[in-house]
């Protein structure tokens, strides 16, 4: 024998499983100010080509139009069709600043290139004019010879 629900206590079962359907869903959304996680942020040449890409394990908006990043990797290209890498930053803590395209930390930064390494502390890349300002603790490696460097 089938059960037989009078039409209004069907209607409040189903109110019912809605509700706790809608307050589970609800209870399983990350807030709205937590942190994106494994956050990726690619940025091109006018011409279509890969110009860097912004990585980093969490972000979360420091401002309007600026980013806190943790464990941050920011990968810079030559900007053409060979699409080569030119410089990698790596760094635990940085911002990016998102309207000047301009990266910086308090702390560790760690710049690698295809003939040197730098590492150091407070540190700023500017990607428009693709420098890097490094103030303390600033270490060295040359990759390539340098047979006229000191004469």
């Amino acid at each position: 024998m089938k059960p037989h629900f009078h039409p209004p206590l069907r209607a409040l079962m189903l109110g019912a499983i809605l509700s706790g359907l809608a307050i589970a869903a609800h209870a399983q959304l990350p807030a709205a100010d937590a942190p994106a996680l494994n956050f990726s942020l690619p940025a091109f040449t006018p011409e279509g080509y890969r110009s860097f890409l912004l990585r980093a394990s969490s972000a979360s908006f420091a401002g309007p139009k600026e980013i806190e990043l943790r464990n941050a990797n920011l990968t810079v290209f030559n900007g053409d069709a060979a699409n080569t890498v030119e410089t990698v930053i790596l760094a635990p803590v940085a911002r990016f600043f998102t309207e000047r395209n301009l990266a910086s930390g308090p702390g560790s930064v760690r710049l690698i290139r295809d003939d040197m390494e730098v590492t150091g502390q407070e540190w700023r890349y500017d990607h428009a004019h693709k420098t890097v300002f490094i103030a303390k603790d600033v270490r060295v490696i040359f990759h390539a010879a340098l047979p006229d460097l000191i004469q």
